[in-house]
């Protein structure tokens, strides 16, 4: 498998699985890449509670000219159920934060189930 989807497989497993977000990342960086060291050094910071510089916006919203409401692209939603695997109180409550913005719009039913479960697990 290419690096750049074992990452992406890794991530996903870790932000729908948190319990066993170190098997996850064990078997990703059984055969060594730079996106999967990445991946590994950013879910380890994020789990241990160490401040990170998060950019802003957290999630970009996507609005095409030819839509008339928010989309959120999927990269969004796993970026945020990341997120959610930290115990540092400024990071859920950043998620919060956006969780609450983009409550405010009507969200796609696959956008409504991520936001319920990613906000299930900052409560």
């Amino acid at each position: 498998m290419p690096p750049d989807a074992r990452r992406t497989v890794a991530a996903i497993l870790c932000a729908r699985k948190p319990g066993n977000w170190r098997q996850w990342l064990l078997l990703a960086g059984r055969d060594a890449s730079r996106e999967v060291a990445g991946l590994i050094g950013f879910v380890t910071r994020l789990t241990s509670g160490e401040p990170l510089d998060i950019s802003q916006p957290v999630v970009f919203v996507k609005r095409p000219v030819v839509y008339d409401r928010y989309i959120y692209d999927a990269r969004a939603w796993l970026r945020l159920e990341l997120l959610a695997m930290s115990p540092n109180i400024g990071i859920r409550q950043g998620i919060k934060k956006v969780l609450t913005r983009a409550m405010k719009h009507p969200l796609r039913a696959v956008e409504a189930a991520s936001a319920r479960r990613i906000a299930a697990k900052v409560a």
